[in-house]
Formats: structure tokens, C-alpha cells, sequence
């Protein structure tokens, strides 16, 4: 048996938490004679791990038209674009908006989700989610909504945020919504490198001269002697790879100043001229007035389009609200074409004729209405 030392190094890139420093809490120092010793200050909590989920809306009276969103909070880490695969891949061909609400977290994961994003076609909105309490056991209808994977909740404005990392998830939205209450922030990135001093117990396997399989290295055990970690600027390669990102994306190359702008122990809160001069945000709404539009109501499968008139050789239903020309087993509300009494032989209703001339009718004039935008419509402001 043989023992080797290895050193072994990772970088990994990060954007980190907005406005929190990254120093770790050094141990107390035992007291001296004489001196008192000072408590240390309380480390801060880990933020938690982002979750994504499918929610729908909690709103009293929104049933059977509930609207549904996908949710996304917490800090983003290297499992992060696997959940929102997995979510991805589960809802098929429905799109959902993506309520987001992260202080950041990875930089490489961010970008993957971004483009994942992107590639399906989803609208971002700066919006926390409040999730309802768990089901109480008579409540049949929140059980069975749990059972299928859907969890009840509502969106809320109110001091949402997408700050670091996350603006990577925001500019891969079509759409990318921002708007009362909600507030984007962008930092310097910083670079955390790991080095570990590793102690490796193993032997060497012989090889076997008649199958020509040649000696190999077995591993015993392995000792994890000492961890380094360095933390420090990201280099100019990053911000070429995030420039490289933005523009593929279709966000403005300026929004790199802005980024570069703050120390990653602070942060630079982006104002509206700017989100609107880098497109990191197309429309100025949160979403509480987004999920409260009718067009946030969970799609509804429809049956395909009927045939042509002209293939079918017959008249085309009309569609109504109640689903008469996709369901067969409703009938449509009969029109002056379709007969509602058995036909008649033309013999027996035969009258003479006489020609009669009557002047045209004289073409009226309606007044014209003008509709009133809702106030839930979004600002067209920006554009893409």
C-alpha cells in the first residue's frame, strides 16, 4: 500500500448575496487576565436554496379560471437549472410565467437558466410568492391540488427583489416585467477559488499479461488534510463571457458599466431610465397586477381547429363561450340559416310575385366608443 499527497483545485465564479459581505466569522479568542472578552458577532443565516414550483392562485372566487405561475426563490445554486428542468419538462407545452424572487447566488447556473428560459418562451416577473399553509385534512380540494403538484398561493410585490445572479434569470425572460414595489440590483462578481491538500491510501493493481490489461491504481481511502479558500476579482474573461451573454440574450452592452459599478460587498440598485436603456426590462408591471389580468388564467386544452367550408362542403359552427363547435355533444344556438322547423315543398308556399322598388337604405352613422384601458394594462415603455 502506498500514500500519496494530492492537491487539488476548483474555481468557482459567483455573484454572491446582494448586499451582504463575504467575510466568514472568525472564532472567539479565549479571554485574557484582566481584559473582557467580547462576544463575536452572530454569523448570519444561510439564505435557503432556491425552489421552483408550480402555483396556483389562492384567490377567493378565482375558481375554475385560477391563474398559474411557476415559482422561483432563494439563492441559485448548482442544482438549480435541474429543478427548473424538471418543472419545464413537466408542464409540456403549457407556458407559464416565471415569478422570480432571489438575492443570486452562481453565475453559471444563472446563465443556463437564462437560456433555458429563452428557448421555451417564458415571461419573467420580479414578484415573491406567499404560499398558502398547508392543507387542513377536510379540505378536500387544497389535498387533491396538492396531490397533483401544485401549490396553492398568492403573488405579492411588496419589497420583491432580483438582485446579482438573478438578473441573468430575468434577461432570459421574452418578456421581462419590473414594475411597482419590485427592485433590481447588479454588483461586481467575485471569484472564490478552493484548494485542497488531499491524502490518498491506495495500491497498485497488477496488470494481466494474457488479457493485456494494463496495472491500475486502487483508491483505499482518501484524507482531506487542509481546505484553502481564496476569494477576489473576477478577471476580465468574465465580464467578456457575461458581455457575450447580454448581447446573445438581447440585453445592452451598457448594462456592464452598471454592473462593474458597485463593490460586491454593496450593491447598485438599477433605476427605470436605466432598465429601460439596457432592455433588462420590457414592461413596467409586477406581478400582482399581471396574475390579476383574465389572460393570467390557467390555459384550457381546446379540441383542433374544424375543417375548411369549402373541404368540409358544409357551413362551419361558429364558436361560442360555451364550446359549442368542439364539443359534439352540444349543439349550436340555431342562426336565420339553420332551419328550426321541417322543410316545406316550394309548391305549397308559391304566391305570384310582383316587383316592387324600393330605394336603398340610407347608410347610418354610429357613434364611436372608446374602450377603457383597464388599469392591470402594462406600460409599453420599453421596448425591445
Amino acid at each position: 500500500m502506498k500514500t500519496a499527497i494530492i492537491h487539488a483545485a476548483a474555481a468557482v465564479l459567483l455573484l454572491g448575496i446582494a448586499g451582504a459581505a463575504a467575510a466568514q466569522a472568525s472564532p472567539p479568542r479565549p479571554a485574557q487576565a484582566g481584559v473582557s472578552a467580547k462576544a463575536a458577532p452572530p454569523a448570519k443565516p444561510k439564505p435557503d436554496p432556491m425552489k421552483v414550483r408550480i402555483v396556483r392562485s389562492a384567490e377567493p372566487g378565482c375558481e375554475p379560471t385560477c391563474a398559474e405561475w411557476i415559482s422561483a426563490q432563494g439563492e441559485i445554486g448548482d442544482a438549480t437549472p435541474g429543478q427548473f428542468r424538471r418543472t419545464l419538462t413537466r408542464l409540456g407545452n403549457r407556458k407559464l410565467p416565471i415569478l422570480i424572487d432571489s438575492a443570486g447566488g452562481a453565475v453559471d447556473p444563472s446563465m443556463a437558466i437564462g437560456r433555458m428560459i429563452r428557448a421555451k418562451g417564458l415571461d419573467v416577473v420580479v414578484t415573491k410568492t406567499i404560499l398558502a399553509p398547508p392543507c387542513q385534512p377536510n379540505d378536500v380540494a387544497c389535498r387533491k391540488l396538492a396531490a397533483s403538484g401544485v401549490t396553492a398561493g398568492r403573488a405579492e410585490a411588496k419589497i420583491s427583489k432580483c438582485a446579482s445572479s438573478c438578473a441573468f434569470i430575468l434577461a432570459g425572460g421574452v418578456r421581462r416585467y419590473v414594475g411597482v414595489w419590485t427592485i433590481v440590483g447588479l454588483h461586481e462578481i467575485k471569484a472564490i477559488s478552493t484548494r485542497r491538500l488531499v491524502r490518498q491510501h491506495y495500491r497498485i493493481l497488477p496488470g494481466s499479461p494474457v488479457t493485456g490489461a494494463p496495472a491500475r491504481k486502487q483508491v483505499l481511502r482518501q484524507e482531506v488534510l487542509r481546505v484553502d479558500r481564496k476569494e477576489g476579482p473576477a478577471g476580465e474573461k468574465t465580464y467578456d463571457r457575461i458581455r457575450s451573454y447580454f448581447v446573445e440574450i438581447g440585453v445592452a452592452e451598457t448594462i456592464i458599466p452598471i454592473l462593474r459599478a458597485a463593490p460586491h460587498s454593496s450593491i447598485r440598485w438599477v433605476r427605470l431610465a436605466e432598465l429601460k436603456a439596457t432592455r433588462l426590462a420590457t414592461d413596467f408591471m409586477n406581478g400582482e397586477q399581471l396574475m390579476a389580468r383574465p389572460t393570467a388564467a390557467s390555459p384550457i386544452s381546446t379540441a383542433p381547429a374544424p375543417p375548411d367550408a369549402a373541404r368540409a362542403g358544409a357551413a362551419t359552427p361558429a364558436t361560442s363561450d360555451t364550446g359549442a363547435a368542439s364539443n359534439p355533444t352540444i349543439r349550436p344556438i340555431p342562426t336565420a340559416a339553420t332551419p328550426t322547423a321541417p322543410a316545406v315543398p316550394t309548391a305549397a308556399i308559391a304566391r305570384p310575385t310582383k316587383a316592387v322598388q324600393r330605394a336603398p337604405p340610407k347608410p347610418r352613422s354610429r357613434p364611436t366608443r372608446t374602450k377603457r384601458a383597464e388599469q392591470t394594462q402594462p406600460t409599453p415603455f420599453f421596448q425591445n
